[in-house]
């Protein structure tokens, strides 16, 4: 009986793990996940400033106007962030029309070329 008591309590104190041990892993996670949620919130900063879905778009449904005869070239325009120019130039003697968009607070630009097809 008196080994299974000295047994059982060398069981015991090894099952335990003080505070301090609980307290350093406890913080080790709390920078593991600190570190993970910072990187995320880069990478999807980046993604939304690398994003030009929006004014694509708008450069589509320009192009269409133009073929429509709704707007005239050359033509400016402000949509949200983004100052929009559209142009005809003649690159090779084929008649294009580029569109550039420069937005304002990033300072980014974006341009698109198309080939004029002669339509008003």
């Amino acid at each position: 009986m008196k080994l299974f008591r000295s047994h059982y309590n060398k069981l015991k104190k090894l099952r335990a793990s003080t505070i301090i041990e609980t307290l350093v892993a406890s913080v080790i996670i709390i920078i593991i996940f600190t570190i993970a949620s910072l990187t995320l919130n880069n990478i999807s900063k980046g993604l939304v400033k690398k994003d030009t879905s929006i004014i694509d778009n708008r450069f589509t449904k320009l192009i269409y106007l133009h073929r429509n005869n709704k707007i005239e070239i050359p033509h400016q325009e402000d949509f949200y962030d983004w100052e929009i120019n559209i142009e005809k130039e003649t690159i090779d003697r084929i008649p294009i029309l580029s569109i550039k968009a420069n937005n304002i607070n990033t300072n980014r630009t974006v341009q698109k070329i198309y080939i004029y097809d002669g339509v008003k």
